[in-house]
């Protein structure tokens, strides 16, 4: 008879051990090979294809392999948007594979994704909504992962955008910051920024940050923390048109000074925007010193005063606000420098006016001189407009 010491005894057990956990695990799951694969894919049998598509080895993935995981993968999304299935355990089989490096990158399950996540957070939020505030709080802490998870190239930021809006429809008020910032900084984020949704956060956020209006100088680097530069280009349009939209002499200083910075401004246009900017009222600052220096230097040049008047004729309406001050001091010492260096918009302005009134002009919008009847009045007793400026006025009323 064949004695063991304790230790052998012990070595000889274990092995045995190993080996039929060995044994019953391959007969439990077996290793499938690429025919079995191939047999699951035509039978569209997407679970037990996935469940076994890494059985095999990395070195024989070939692209026979990639194109049967990105058809599966395409297929099975298809099935479940199209059967409905939104439930926890489908959305996290779902961001399995999206680990997956070979569909990481695959633009077409990447729009599959997106397209099934926005609906399941849809219904997610809206049976939340019904119920607890810890429900709520689940479904979004989901929503979260969801986009924390997806590659944040180009194709995919616009789910960043779908979801934020998901959220303010269901949460009116909610913070969506999480998914604006990461588009905003991300480079390639371009034409993605067009959107209005991105431009007016972007907004909120550089008008708190309280920089660019008081401190030009400093405004470019406050942008950088914000916004990337291939972002900021397709914002370029929307700021232009919010210069000449805005009422308020605050808000259109902070949109010049955010392109005077960036340098999106052509010479005509820093004429042109700058004068705008002084007669709808500018705040002291900075950003009206250097509006003042321009339009000094207009008055040296006939032909730049002459292109920035050309681009006011293009407007449906002048802008005016000035006139409407209640500070005749400041309005003396502004219209005494539009006066001398840009007598042909002052000009312009009041004949369009008096045209108006006349019934010899027409506008959709109602006066397109809203301080009109202003400037007349203040002008009275000064030598800002012609003499029979006034009086052909005066007949109009």
């Amino acid at each position: 008879m064949k004695y063991y010491t304790p230790i052998a005894y012990i070595l000889t057990c274990l092995v045995s051990l190993v080996f039929f956990v060995l044994s019953t695990y391959g007969a439990i799951s077996p290793t499938y090979n690429m025919r079995d694969l191939e047999i699951l894919s035509e039978e569209k049998n997407f679970i037990e294809f996935f469940d076994h598509a890494m059985d095999i080895r990395p070195l024989n993935r070939n692209t026979h392999w990639q194109d049967m995981v990105y058809k599966g993968a395409e297929n099975y999304l298809s099935e479940i948007i199209e059967t409905q299935q939104y439930g926890k355990e489908t959305i996290k089989y779902v961001e399995k594979l999206a680990f997956w490096p070979t569909l990481r990158n695959n633009e077409i399950f990447q729009v599959k994704r997106a397209q099934y996540g926005l609906k399941y957070f849809n219904i997610c939020l809206n049976n939340a909504r019904k119920g607890s505030l810890n429900e709520i709080k689940q479904c979004q802490e989901e929503m979260h992962t969801f986009w924390k998870n997806t590659p944040k190239d180009f194709i995919n930021l616009q789910l960043g955008i779908d979801l934020a809006i998901l959220v303010q429809q269901f949460l009116p008020g909610s913070d969506v910051g999480f998914y604006y910032s990461t588009i905003l900084l991300n480079k390639y984020a371009g034409s993605t920024c067009d959107k209005t949704e991105l431009v007016d956060f972007f907004l909120k956020q550089i008008e708190s940050d309280n920089v660019c209006e008081s401190s030009p100088g400093s405004c470019n680097k406050s942008i950088d923390q914000f916004v990337s530069q291939s972002c900021f280009e397709y914002m370029v349009p929307h700021l232009k048109q919010k210069i000449l939209d805005s009422q308020n002499p605050k808000l259109k200083g902070l949109y010049l000074s955010l392109l005077y910075t960036k340098k999106y401004l052509t010479p005509l246009e820093i004429d042109f925007f700058f004068t705008s900017y002084v007669l709808d009222g500018p705040s002291n600052g900075q950003l009206f010193n250097l509006a003042w220096n321009i339009i000094n230097e207009l008055g040296k040049n006939h032909k730049r005063r002459e292109a920035v008047l050309d681009k006011f004729k293009q407007l449906p309406w002048l802008p005016g606000e000035l006139f409407k001050t209640s500070d005749h001091e400041r309005l003396k010492i502004i219209m005494s420098l539009l006066s001398k260096n840009i007598p042909e918009y002052l000009d312009y302005y009041a004949m369009t006016c008096i045209r108006y009134l006349r019934g010899e002009s027409h506008s959709i919008s109602g006066n397109p001189t809203p301080g009109c009847h202003e400037l007349f009045k203040k002008s009275d007793k000064e030598n800002w407009l012609p003499p029979h400026f006034k009086q052909t006025y005066k007949q109009s009323l």
